[in-house]
């Protein structure tokens, strides 16, 4: 994937200004403590984006490993940890190729929907046998997906947003297509920057992002070697998922059971 390079990734931060980062980390927190008993320690990150989940679930004490496939995304994420002075390391991975660590984490999360960039159904295995190699036995699997129903009844084909810098308006347009049958939403974004000299610079970038029923997720838990313990309506503790359900987080756990796509006991 070649998502959020350059002037994207600098302004990425700005498209996504009022999302409650610090209370999903409570969140992700509060649910990882829950159904594993005790607090997370070390926490794994795929898709970490500019770091603003794994800032503020340092501040609640995990030390997190977090990783992305975009370098220009994890250059402002390091310089952002850097000056919040987290227990944070930033690695470029390739969620689909995870290296397997000598220590085990507690806990693997995958956030704002960034599984479904995957795309295919040998792409999410080869994820989730990564996530199993890189689990201590019962540990947690935590992770955000489109849901399935809400985004074929209720997805929007344009949207324009515009947005202030210090030194320039920034207007986004973003076209979305549906592909039902591999279950996939393509969108297009075009990113005008209106500076203040009168000049003005345009980018573009093209991002698909598949989307799931909770059936089918629970049927790639089952072939994982995982145990699906819950499905979130969201980031809340509401387990009733409906139309109006855009994100569901779901929560499993490592089980005894062999993955039957790796080789990992």
């Amino acid at each position: 994937m070649s998502f959020y390079q350059g002037r994207y990734a600098e302004l990425y931060d700005l498209f996504y200004c009022d999302k409650p980062y610090a209370d999903e980390a409570r969140f992700v927190h509060d649910r990882l403590c829950w159904h594993a008993g005790e607090p997370p320690l070390r926490i794994l990150e795929l898709a970490c984006g500019t770091g603003r989940h794994a800032i503020e679930l340092a501040k609640l004490g995990c030390s997190i490993t977090a990783t992305d496939c975009s370098d220009s995304m994890l250059k402002v994420a390091a310089q952002k940890g850097s000056q919040a002075r987290a227990n944070i390391t930033f690695d470029l991975c390739d969620m689909s190729a995870l290296p397997t660590t000598e220590q085990p984490f507690d806990a693997v999360i995958c956030l704002f929907d960034s599984i479904g960039y995957l795309g295919a159904d040998e792409n999410i295995a080869s994820m989730l046998d990564g996530v199993r190699r890189n689990l201590k036995r019962g540990g947690l699997f935590l992770f955000e997906f489109w849901h399935a129903d809400t985004m074929v009844k209720k997805f929007e084909p344009v949207r324009i947003r515009r947005l202030e810098t210090d030194t320039s308006s920034i207007i986004r347009l973003s076209e979305t297509t549906l592909d039902i049958e591999r279950r996939q939403a393509h969108v297009r974004y075009d990113i005008y920057e209106l500076k203040q000299n009168g000049t003005y610079e345009f980018f573009s970038e093209t991002q698909s992002n598949r989307f799931f029923t909770v059936d089918e997720m629970e049927g790639f838990a089952n072939r994982a070697g995982f145990e699906p313990l819950a499905a979130y309506a969201g980031f809340s503790e509401s387990l009733d998922i409906t139309d109006e359900t855009w994100h569901i987080v779901a929560v499993w756990r490592r089980s005894d059971k062999p993955s039957e796509v790796g080789t990992n006991k």
